[in-house]
């Protein structure tokens, strides 16, 4: 664990290269040679396993329509640290297209993001520019 909880209860947890902002329900602390989960071992003793319920996450896709910046960047992050977690190599971000603020914000917030490999708008039959497509690093 790199720090204590933030006002949203979130932990930020170090994973190899990589810092990761998770809620306890997310995670739960292990022995090194914890058998259950998928346990992620850094240069310290013992590592974080994915709670059970984590490890069925399969949407790639956040719906934030209506929601303001300062509400919807914690979201985002979630997204991007399970889509890390979980081996995803895209992810969809439904803003909507309204005065395009939160567009806005959510591409520049994204792009500060260490595992980033390109944001793109959608394809007309994904939702068009109402619709951010984040493609992640391997």
């Amino acid at each position: 664990m790199v720090s204590g909880p933030d006002k949203e209860g979130r932990q930020e947890v170090q994973v190899g290269a990589v810092k990761l902002r998770l809620t306890p329900q997310d995670m739960q602390a292990t022995k090194g040679n914890a058998e259950e989960g998928r346990i992620f071992r850094g240069r310290a003793k013992g590592g974080v396993s994915m709670a059970e319920e984590s490890q069925t996450w399969q949407s790639p896709t956040l719906n934030i329509i209506g929601l303001r910046v300062d509400e919807a960047l914690p979201l985002v992050d979630r997204l991007l640290d399970q889509a890390v977690l979980h081996g995803c190599r895209q992810v969809e971000i439904i803003h909507g297209l309204g005065t395009g603020r939160l567009q806005q914000a959510v591409r520049q917030h994204v792009r500060q993001h260490c595992m980033i490999k390109e944001v793109h708008s959608g394809e007309t039959t994904q939702g068009g520019r109402g619709v951010t497509v984040v493609e992640l690093k391997d």
